[in-house]
């Protein structure tokens, strides 16, 4: 394994990773464009609805910003054209708390008092950091607001000198991105549950937003408007591109995947850190099926188009092949970003700290893989040891493209990448100057961040190329579906069948090991025996274990998928892992036991957390059983 590994990140170095960053990200490549095909091959013009400057600004300091700085205006992917007039409401960070606090609130107006804000026909300003986007418009939206503003704002920031001529945000820097509500479903709005064709049936999808938002400057956000304007909705062409590495076992994929549509103009950090990533991984399996080397499972790369449009490639395609999907892929490993983290937003190689997110399937490989890696720019540290806060690896929400593997269709998924710390230079997120010249200056100067986030991957493809028994450990899941109850009311029921959860899993431990060795042990007799030519083949044996072997892994798959529900959660019926997905409030961050959770916290419903309990438990139970020995 380790030899594999070895080969791997030995053909990976970091001149190749700044040539694939510069191929990916020295042009604006967003999703539907030609130069979006053109990115493809190697792996309307927009009316602002903004009556002051909305072109980010740079002084050629930062080359490629300054030539591209209105090549993407600025604008929210999925928000709803139109013409807004209003008074302007400070909503703060825009959370449902901050808006709570506004309804709740005693104003004076017109020297009368009146209790709590009123939100028709008003344009809500907001500023970004804490939970997603498209959450800030769908709460404004359900109050009856008319728009939204959503600016990035330097107090966050710290004090230092900004961008070009220092590592602080850029005055001028606009955060674009989708504001689909995800929480409700990903993908093409208009076709929910199913792929979407040039001839499917189309519906008012209720995760598009009805009122128009747009991103603006710091700048911008200073000054009080009473006029924004709608443009057109942008293109919704997917280019998915995929690769394949056929292993001896056909029926067993691992998918590396990552998007490649930018809609932060040239989108240097998000997306191409991932692709570079993907793209460096590649040429390393080149080098190894060069040297003879073919995987023990096949593995499938996917270069997703569309993702900054609401998950729209991965999603499409994870609906139309969901069948082939719930079958064959075992594991899911994505590049891309990582969650929002407060005041600021993180991507693959955005600053210092490594913040992991996966399936509490995939948790102990995503560490131990870390273990091994020296983190890049800390020498006596690895990467595990240069987490945000000491924090363990996080439950997986939505945002990226694991959301339809994961929440629809139940593969474990993992994602991680570098994220700010307050030391690091602030990352312009979804803004012209995410840049070549800002990695090389400031946010990867060497590129060992690239290096190291495509070591991780690389290992995990050592494991699964090679393991006989997948990397998964369904104990830690099952501790961890404990320590979830830990945080809520008393649940005896459903403790009880987590327990017997815990248990059977514990039985599944000793049998795996037991069964690998068994045919480890068998395979090195069977080479003994081929070279000495003195007993027959011993191929019963042989096949007996390799069956043994094989049930213990189709235990394994089945884990996740035994968290899927059918009729999904009540809330967002697209989602349907029970054990966690997006909270409704938090749009990219995990809520874990969601239908429990927003039962008792946000319905204040005894008798809908019954009922959800009910669910989840029968649901433990029936993988319980599907487990045991």
């Amino acid at each position: 394994m380790f030899k594999m590994a070895n080969l791997l990140l030995g053909s990976t170095w970091s001149m190749s990773a700044l040539a694939a960053s510069r191929r990916y990200a020295s042009k604006p490549h967003l999703a539907g464009t030609p130069q979006d095909l053109e990115t493809a091959s190697f792996l309307e013009k927009m009316e602002t609805i903004w009556t002051a400057e909305l072109e980010e600004v740079s002084d050629g300091t930062d080359p490629d910003a300054a030539k591209y700085a209105t090549a993407v205006l600025a604008w929210h992917g999925i928000s709803r054209g139109g013409e807004a007039q209003g008074k302007l409401i400070d909503a703060n960070y825009g959370r449902k708390e901050d808006y709570d606090a506004l309804v709740k609130a005693v104003v004076v107006l017109h020297q009368r008092v009146v209790q709590g804000t009123d939100f028709n026909g008003k344009i809500v300003i907001a500023r970004y950091g804490f939970n997603f986007r498209g959450l800030k418009v769908m709460e404004a939206q359900e109050l009856g607001a008319a728009a939204v503003l959503i600016y990035s704002d330097l107090r966050d920031d710290g004090t230092r000198s900004s961008y070009p001529h220092g590592p602080a945000r850029n005055p001028t820097s606009v955060e674009r991105g989708s504001v689909q509500f995800l929480s409700l479903y990903p993908g093409d709005t208009s076709t929910p549950g199913y792929p979407s064709y040039e001839n499917s049936t189309r519906v008012d999808g209720h995760s598009k937003p009805r009122i128009p938002s747009l991103p603006i400057s710091w700048s911008n956000a200073k000054v009080l408007l009473d006029q924004i304007a709608g443009g057109k909705e942008g293109p919704t062409v997917r280019l998915n591109t995929f690769g394949v590495i056929p292993g001896h076992i056909k029926d067993e994929v691992r998918v590396l995947g990552n998007h490649r549509d930018a809609l932060c103009v040239l989108g240097t950090a998000d997306p191409s850190a991932g692709t570079v990533s993907v793209h460096e991984a590649i040429r390393g399996f080149g080098t190894l099926l060069r040297n003879g080397w073919k995987p023990l499972r096949t593995i499938l790369i996917a270069s997703w188009d569309g993702e900054e449009y609401g998950l729209v490639g991965s999603t499409e395609w994870g609906e139309e092949f969901a069948g082939w999907i719930r079958e064959h892929v075992v594991a899911y490993i994505n590049t891309d970003m990582n969650s929002i983290l407060p005041s600021y937003s993180d991507t693959s190689v955005s600053g210092s700290c490594l913040t992991p997110s996966a399936s509490p399937l995939l948790a102990h490989l995503l560490r131990s893989t870390a273990e091994q890696i020296p983190h890049p720019t800390s020498k006596g540290r690895s990467l595990w040891d240069a987490r945000l806060d000491k924090e363990d690896i996080k439950p997986v929400g939505s945002g990226s493209d694991y959301t339809v593997f994961l929440q629809h269709i139940g593969v474990a998924s993992s994602n991680a990448g570098f994220s700010r710390a307050e030391c690091d230079p602030v990352y312009h997120y979804h803004s012209v100057f995410n840049s070549q010249h800002w990695q090389v200056v400031y946010g990867d100067p060497s590129f060992s961040r690239h290096i190291a986030r495509l070591q991780l991957p690389s290992i995990w493809d050592s494991k699964f190329s090679n393991d006989i028994i997948f990397p998964f450990n369904a104990t830690h899941y099952s501790l961890e579906l404990q320590s979830y109850l830990d945080r809520r009311v008393d649940l005896t029921s459903l403790r009880k069948s987590i327990q017997a959860l815990r248990a059977a899993c514990e039985r599944l431990d000793t049998e795996k090991a037991e069964a690998e060795v068994k045919l480890r042990t068998l395979l090195r007799k069977t080479k003994k025996r081929q070279r000495r030519i003195r007993k027959l083949f011993p191929r019963r044996q042989l096949l007996n274990a390799i069956k043994r072997v094989r049930a213990v892994n189709d235990k394994l798959i089945a884990f996740e998928r035994g968290f899927i529900s059918k009729e999904g959660l009540k809330s967002c019926g697209w989602y349907k892992h029970l054990g966690v997905a997006p909270g409704k409030w938090l749009g990219y961050g995990a809520t874990t036991l969601h239908g429990i959770t927003e039962a008792i916290t946000l319905d204040r419903d005894a008798a809908a957390a019954a009922h959800e309990v009910k669910r989840f438990r029968m649901l433990v139970d029936k993988l319980t059983e599907m487990i045991s020995l």
